[in-house]
């Protein structure tokens, strides 16, 4: 019954670029683990039926469990690619006080980064890369500048809502030429994913949705050096229950495994088994094993009118504190 489904086809555009210097983070060096999932969370994933049933009508051959297996670790690991890490840092930069996540997306000639809007409230974000100093601990990353969130009135109430999603532009272009003269990051090369499909997609009831993010990060301090190491957290089970009156998509999950778990996850993208982007995930609620996203529809319109905005010499926006 029609072609064997594929996961990363609306991911058009996989950029790698050389880097030459690093723009310093502190004394932090980061790591992040590999392992995503294991097979006992496998094990709980089969005795739920939304991944078997997609693929099992979808596909033109019946498939056994480790066939699935396959199918949903390819999702899991395109959405872990696809989801940026991002790190709020002190003042002096030497110290991280943040963690939140987010994804590039193309519009026009720029790309942006989208994340929820909490995350990007304050200033002194940046987006980590890989690029890293081993003998000094130092990891380039990227400087966010300028970030959109939104804020809006409801009929009856004279107060201003936060509105949970942001945005900013990146200049790669620009990053790329600041770190140039360093001579100890000359080889390295920092990869990274540009979503360039749909965000016009209502989540479908009866697909599965995913997420996936190194948001679980641990400082630890060693030879007198502080350290940000990063582990995975994940749902490949979200299943799309309708929108609350405020707007935000509702995916139900097996179990919320707790605030802990899924903090510095928000803005990760909400991908179903396409790879379709459908919305931004922003918060969740574990008495109802809840977990919620911001509407990537609408979206674009959202950043073109911000960018009308500016080049008008209007501001807009809320300014990040």
């Amino acid at each position: 019954m029609g072609s064997e489904p594929k996961v990363v086809c609306f991911v058009s555009a996989f950029i790698r670029i050389t880097i030459v210097k690093a723009v310093r983070f502190g004394n932090i060096v980061i790591g992040r683990g590999d392992t995503l999932p294991d097979e006992r969370n496998f094990e709980i994933l089969m005795c739920r039926c939304l991944w078997k049933h997609l693929l099992l009508t979808t596909s033109p051959k019946a498939m056994n469990d480790n066939e699935i297996k396959v199918k949903i670790q390819a999702v899991l690991e395109h959405c872990r690619k696809l989801t940026l890490q991002l790190a709020r840092l002190s003042s002096d930069r030497k110290q991280v006080e943040g963690v939140a996540s987010g994804f590039f997306i193309r519009v026009g000639d720029a790309i942006y980064l989208v994340s929820a809007g909490h995350a990007l409230e304050k200033n002194g974000w940046v987006i980590e890369t890989t690029f890293t100093v081993e003998n000094e601990c130092v990891t380039a990353c990227i400087p966010i500048g300028g970030p959109w969130t939104l804020k809006k009135t409801t009929t009856g109430s004279s107060k201003l809502q936060k509105v949970d999603i942001a945005w900013a532009k990146v200049n790669l272009e620009a990053f790329q030429k600041s770190v140039s003269e360093n001579n100890k990051l000359k080889g390295k090369s920092f990869e990274y994913l540009v979503y360039e499909g749909s965000l016009e997609n209502t989540p479908d009831a009866k697909d599965p949705h995913i997420y996936a993010a190194a948001n679980r990060a641990t400082l630890f301090s060693a030879l007198g050096k502080t350290y940000l190491e990063r582990d995975f957290s994940y749902e490949c089970e979200m299943e799309y229950k309708g929108t609350r009156a405020d707007g935000l998509h509702v995916f139900s999950i097996p179990k919320h495994k707790g605030h802990d778990y899924y903090w510095g996850a928000s803005g990760s993208p909400i991908i179903e088994p396409s790879g379709i982007v459908v919305a931004i995930l922003v918060k969740g609620c574990q008495a109802k094993n809840e977990l919620y996203g911001y509407p990537a529809k609408g979206l674009v319109d959202l950043i073109k009118i911000g960018s009308d905005v500016e080049q008008s010499g209007g501001t807009g926006g809320n300014t990040p504190k």
